[in-house]
């Protein structure tokens, strides 16, 4: 390289050495203030960046761990049920009953009895009314059944055999009837069984989500207290243990279906010296529900028609023999 020599109008030359480009020996350059202080807060930014993204990758995470929590408990489910609105419903039955009669191994019978029918229910007034029908019952003497309760008094369509010429059809059992008739309350079915949801003990979720009848539903399962008032029957004592399925529609919170399980044991005694036999019963009680605040009304027996006293059955007509000549 040539040395540059300037010329006499031309500023001097002084030479500068760079030791910090080679060797590191001496001091580089200072950088400008300004662009030392943007280089020092382009790095506060990046670490408060990665501050923020750590945090959101947090809370993303505890949302994660939040909507993987359990849904409402069975309970909770039961008490928004009860407060959802019903005004009225109706629904078809599906009954099955297998009879023991006796001691199975001793010539006891075993009978199974299969019913169908159809009931409603309304809420205001609390009434409901149900019609079983045995299927094949008559092999058995058993016949259609009707009853309809009003608030807690319960009307019983009567068979012919029993009401006869009376022209009174219908038995009224008060709420507050302390006779042998009263068992009838356990045997059927009630308002309690639509809408009692709070009597179902320790209810459990059987599924958080499960499809009935092409809803989701809820599926949950519990015991129901049995009453025993077939022990007031003189000379016979009962043990009742009664199981519920229930299926609810999670949009409306209204049943879809109601499965009852019950198991019966009635211990009737003879007066004799341990003199006593069994009979148990295992019925399964299906109600499907078809419709749901309709407007329904449930009318009740005209007052000519009801009688408060069980009739006596008619006598079978006697013949008089004929004197042999």
């Amino acid at each position: 390289m040539s040395d540059f020599t300037p010329g006499e109008d031309e500023p001097p030359i002084y030479p500068v050495s760079a030791p910090f480009l080679s060797t590191g020996a001496g001091t580089p350059p200072a950088d400008p203030p300004a662009r030392r202080s943007n280089l020092a807060l382009a790095g506060v930014i990046v670490a408060l960046l990665a501050l923020m993204f750590t945090g959101i990758g947090i809370a993303v995470h505890g949302m994660r761990l939040s909507s993987t929590t359990t849904g409402p408990t069975a309970a909770a489910i039961l008490q928004r049920a009860a407060a959802a609105r019903l005004d009225d419903t109706s629904f078809t039955i599906n009954q099955e009953q297998d009879l023991g009669v006796g001691d199975a191994s001793n010539g006891g019978v075993a009978i199974t009895v299969t019913s169908t029918g159809k009931g409603m229910f309304t809420r205001v007034p609390s009434r409901l009314q149900v019609i079983i029908n045995p299927i094949g019952g008559s092999a058995f003497g058993a016949s259609a059944t009707e009853y309809i309760y009003d608030d807690s008094d319960l009307y019983v369509r009567l068979p012919t055999s029993l009401f006869g010429k009376s022209k009174k059809p219908w038995l009224k059992i008060a709420s507050d009837s302390n006779n042998g008739l009263s068992n009838l309350f356990a045997a059927t079915i009630n308002q309690a069984t639509i809408t009692g949801y709070a009597l179902i003990e320790n209810p459990t979720l059987v599924a958080d989500s499960t499809t009935f009848a092409g809803r989701k539903t809820w599926h949950i399962h519990g015991t129901v207290p049995a009453a025993n008032s077939l022990g007031l029957l003189a000379g016979a004592s009962a043990n009742v243990v009664s199981t519920e399925d229930l299926w609810l529609a999670q949009d409306t919170l209204l049943p879809l279906q109601i499965v009852i399980h019950q198991t019966t044991n009635l211990t009737l005694y003879t007066g004799t010296a341990g003199g006593a036999t069994t009979e148990t019963t295992k019925t399964t009680t299906t109600l499907a529900f078809t419709a749901w605040n309709t407007g329904i009304r449930i009318a009740l027996p005209p007052p000519s028609q009801v009688t408060t006293q069980l009739p006596t059955p008619p006598l079978p007509p006697t013949s008089t023999p004929t004197p042999t000549p």
